[in-house]
């Protein structure tokens, strides 16, 4: 039904579906760990946008290859916080905490949980449905977690899957030696809520709960990891989030609103992208179509 949530259609129509821990994996890894908690992903849109064709890859030499590939030959300014976008007509000025920046134009490419958040200022205001939109359009949560050990003690394959009862947290597990021979290491997730939580847990408690799953799985005497390294995405005030989905308050129609220009400001990210929502290609195509609005307004005038 519109405005209902996945869990709430789950717990009416199938309400022992869950209680399968395959089942539950398969829902949590493929629903709530693609889009949002389940509480909040519309069960009418949790299929919405478009897949994207070709093989599934991993990027072994870091994601950040990609942004440094893109910035090549431009001018990056790090560490000064952006607070407020003026347009003035003749041009945009970006005022951060050190001093002003002045464009023909500008994209915006905060996530959307930044804009949430509202702190960012835009003068002109933002349309009254672009502020819907942000409203209106979930933002979602998912950690990494990476744990090193002196040597591997797990099976050597790409991927290692446990259904643990609890759902959303160290189920789906990657084997980093198979992709980088002597790593000795697993990358796993906490996502939705789980994630969320676990950015309020310490480091020793997190490791505990990826010990559990793995004593399970390969007994009692699986050895320590030396070390555990983690994101905390919601907590990040540049991201406040990792992804957006479509919750029980949104309409496909407001991703488009996020993508429509205000003026001179154009609007870039995952969150503007309706077919490619939540992924990296979503936001670099809409990097894309934003710098195409912008050559096809300066041919206009």
């Amino acid at each position: 039904a519109e405005g209902v949530g996945v869990s709430e259609v789950l717990a009416a129509s199938f309400p022992d579906f869950l209680d399968n821990r395959l089942r539950a994996f398969m829902v949590s890894s493929f629903l709530a760990f693609d889009l949002g908690d389940l509480d909040e992903l519309a069960s009418t849109l949790y299929d919405g946008g478009d897949g994207f064709g070709g093989p599934e890859v991993f990027v072994t030499n870091g994601y950040d290859r990609v942004a440094a590939h893109l910035a090549d030959g431009l001018e990056v300014v790090v560490g000064d916080p952006v607070v407020q976008v003026v347009d003035d007509t003749t041009g945009v000025t970006v005022r951060t905490a050190s001093g002003d920046h002045v464009a023909d134009a500008v994209v915006v490419t905060v996530p959307l949980g930044v804009l949430k958040a509202d702190v960012i200022t835009f003068d002109p205001p933002l349309p009254a449905a672009t502020v819907e939109a942000i409203d209106a359009v979930g933002f979602g949560n998912a950690d990494k977690f990476l744990f090193m050990w002196d040597e591997p003690f797990w099976d050597d394959t790409d991927l290692i899957v446990y259904t643990p009862d609890r759902l959303d947290v160290f189920a789906y597990i990657v084997n980093l030696d198979a992709l980088v021979p002597g790593s000795a290491a697993l990358i796993t997730f906490a996502y939705a809520d789980e994630a969320l939580a676990s950015e309020s847990r310490t480091d020793d408690e997190m490791i505990e709960l990826m010990m559990v799953h793995l004593r399970d799985v390969y007994g009692p005497d699986t050895p320590q990891p030396r070390a555990m390294r983690r994101s905390a995405w919601g907590v990040d005030p540049f991201t406040r989030g990792s992804y957006s989905f479509p919750s029980t308050t949104t309409e496909m129609r407001h991703f488009d609103q996020l993508a429509t220009p205000h003026g001179r400001i154009h609007f870039a990210g995952e969150h503007t992208n309706r077919e490619h929502f939540a992924s990296t290609h979503g936001a670099y195509l809409s990097g894309v179509r934003a710098a195409d609005e912008i050559m096809a307004a300066d041919r206009q005038t």
